[in-house]
């Protein structure tokens, strides 16, 4: 297991060291207003915020609330954490993804090929099937005309179909 967090600890290294400017962290802040020494002000995103007491640097990432709302400090990690709700492993891999560096493990597309490999296919005949159901029921039909906003061409074209059997869990 340390083995593990010292490969995710230099992933970490790597981003931090990569990436030059944070400021695609925060674009969604408002009246963001440059400082000094690569500083930015803004409203804070966790307070209802009238004046601007956020603030965060453009060269590390870092960022603060100065406000006695409590709101705290910490990294770029944490702030994605905090407003997307994620977790710390998937904001360092949405911020690696953003500098262009793989996250430490097997491709993930080896492993969605294997996944994909122990299905069983689904044969025509049955796409053809629920696809018949889905055109044959008015009720399912206009659910998926009117809440889904596909088209008739839509749904020939990629044979969308629907299973009869399921028709409980249809939740117009």
């Amino acid at each position: 297991m340390p083995e593990i967090n010292k490969v995710w600890a230099e992933y970490k290294r790597k981003i931090l060291d990569t990436i030059t400017d944070f400021s695609f962290v925060y674009i969604s802040l408002k009246q963001q207003k440059d400082t000094t020494d690569g500083w930015v002000t803004a409203l804070c995103p966790f307070h209802a915020d009238k004046h601007p007491s956020f603030a965060f640097n453009k060269n590390t990432g870092q960022w603060a609330c100065f406000s006695n709302s409590g709101c705290g400090k910490g990294s770029p990690f944490d702030y994605l954490m905090l407003t997307e709700n994620i977790s710390f492993k998937e904001a360092m891999i949405e911020l690696g993804n953003h500098a262009g560096i793989a996250p430490p493990g097997p491709p993930r597309a080896g492993a969605s090929e294997k996944k994909a490999e122990s299905r069983p296919p689904i044969s025509d005949k049955y796409i053809k099937t629920c696809a018949g159901y889905l055109m044959a029921n008015e009720d399912v039909h206009r659910y998926i005309q009117e809440k889904r906003g596909l088209l008739d061409a839509t749904i020939e074209k990629y044979m969308i179909g629907w299973d009869e059997k399921d028709s409980e869990t249809l939740s117009p």
